[in-house]
Formats: C-alpha cells, sequence, structure tokens
C-alpha cells in the first residue's frame, strides 16, 4: 500500500465575477430588456438622418442629444435595480445612482415639450416634421416611465409597496418643475455643477415666493397632471393583467375544522 500524500489536491474554486464581466452581464441584458426602445431609437435617427438628406438642413439634430439625455435616467435605474439585485456596491453608490437617476429624469418627458418646435419649414411637408416630433416626444415619454417603473420596484422593495404612490407622484412633480427650469430658464441637468449658485437662486425665488411665478407654478402643476395621466394610462394594461389573473385564480377553500 502507498502512503497517503502530505499534500492536498488543490481545490478548484469558482472564481468571484469580476467588474468587467458583470458589466458584460449588465449591458448584455440591458439591451435585451430594452431592444424595442433601442429599435425605436434607430428609427428617430432614420428620420432625422432622411429629413437631413432630403432638404440639406439639419435643423432636429438637437432631438439627438435630448434623446441621449432621456436614455441616462434608464441607465441609472437599470444599474440601480443590479446592484440591489446583486446586493453589490455600498449604499453610498446606491444613493449617487437614485441621485443621478433623479437628476437626468425631466429630460425624459421633457422631450414633449420640442412640440413647441414644430412649424412649416423648407425641405419636408409639415406633416413630417409632425410626426418627427411626435416619436421623439413619445419615445422619450416611454423612457421615463420605464425607468420610473424600475425605480418603483425598488422602492417597492427598500419600504414596501405603500410608499410607490407617493414616490410617483413627487417624482412626476419634481420632474415638471424640473421641466419648467430647461424649457423656459434654460437650466441643464450638468448645471447642478456648473452653475449652481444661479439654479439655486431661481429654485429658492420659485419656493419662497411662489405668488411671484405663477408661471412657473401654473406650468409645473399642469404639467405633472398630464405625466400622472398618461402614467396611469402606460400602466393600464399591466393593472388590468394583474386583475385578471386574480379572478381567474380559483378562491382558497379552508379545510373544516
Amino acid at each position: 500500500m502507498t502512503a497517503p500524500s502530505d499534500r492536498t489536491a488543490p481545490v478548484n474554486r469558482p472564481k468571484r465575477p469580476t467588474w468587467l464581466h458583470r458589466g458584460c452581464d449588465w449591458a448584455g441584458g440591458f439591451l435585451l430588456r430594452h431592444r424595442a426602445a433601442l429599435l425605436a431609437t434607430v428609427f428617430g435617427f432614420g428620420l432625422v438622418h432622411l429629413r437631413w438628406w432630403r432638404s440639406g438642413f439639419l435643423e432636429f439634430a438637437f432631438l439627438l442629444w435630448n434623446l441621449f439625455l432621456a436614455w441616462l435616467p434608464v441607465v441609472f435605474a437599470d444599474l440601480l435595480a443590479q446592484r440591489r439585485r446583486l446586493r453589490a456596491g455600498s449604499s453610498a453608490g446606491q444613493i449617487a445612482l437614485a441621485a443621478g437617476w433623479l437628476l437626468f429624469f425631466p429630460n425624459a418627458p421633457y422631450l414633449l415639450t420640442d412640440i413647441l418646435h414644430w412649424r412649416p419649414r423648407v425641405g419636408a411637408p409639415p406633416w413630417f416634421d409632425l410626426l418627427l416630433l411626435l416619436h421623439f416626444a413619445l419615445l422619450g415619454t416611454t423612457l421615463g416611465f420605464t425607468s420610473l417603473r424600475t425605480m418603483r420596484r425598488c422602492v417597492a422593495a427598500a419600504g414596501g409597496l405603500r410608499w410607490t404612490p407617493v414616490f410617483t407622484v413627487m417624482a412626476l412633480g419634481l420632474a415638471s418643475f424640473g421641466i419648467y427650469l430647461g424649457r423656459f430658464q434654460r437650466f441643464n441637468s450638468w448645471d447642478v455643477l456648473t452653475a449652481p449658485h444661479r439654479l439655486a437662486a431661481d429654485i429658492a425665488g420659485c419656493v419662497l415666493q411662489p405668488w411671484a411665478h405663477p408661471h412657473a407654478w401654473g406650468f409645473t402643476l399642469a404639467m405633472t397632471g398630464l405625466l400622472l395621466s398618461l402614467w396611469w394610462t402606460w400602466t393600464a394594461p399591466a393593472r388590468e393583467l394583474r386583475l385578471g389573473r386574480k379572478s381567474a385564480s380559483p378562491p382558497s377553500v379552508r379545510p373544516a375544522a
């Protein structure tokens, strides 16, 4: 008989996934989850390019930049959901992602106000420009609602379902005020870093003296109502599906004592 060896065979332990592997996994899942919105984005790029090719004027290039900004809250919300699902990263990182989402969230429904740019122009029929603006407006709103749905799930996982309606109203109200700041005061999301004092002064003026800014609060309340009605309509099919499943499930029968 051979004596047992003093050396134990090495154990092949599975390697922990690196940040690169996690990033690749997240990117693949992101593209799969949002493939319909990505196809709509490609279609929007095609519409802008077609108008430029036919007219020779690149008048709606700003829509591409606005649409890029509208994708950012989707990215922040998706990253936050993945970190919570994998329980990876620190609480500070999750708070930073949530803050990034809130900062860029108004850029998504902001595309609704780009319809104000519609007017008869040279190089394309009016109906084409209207369809172009409507496509980007609806796509931006859809991206915003998609990110809001993801954030609602994170809020529900952290504090319970009872807080999601309050979170929805607050998020859409803040987004409406952010749209006002962007459309009429011409602020951008990055002005939080580049012009914080001017931005804070404008916000403080609206908050501390609301009677002196009727246009700001009138627009904010009207836009909040519009976004809430669009959100209720957008989520109606999912609610009806849940109600249908509940009504189709057989009632639970308690055993006799």
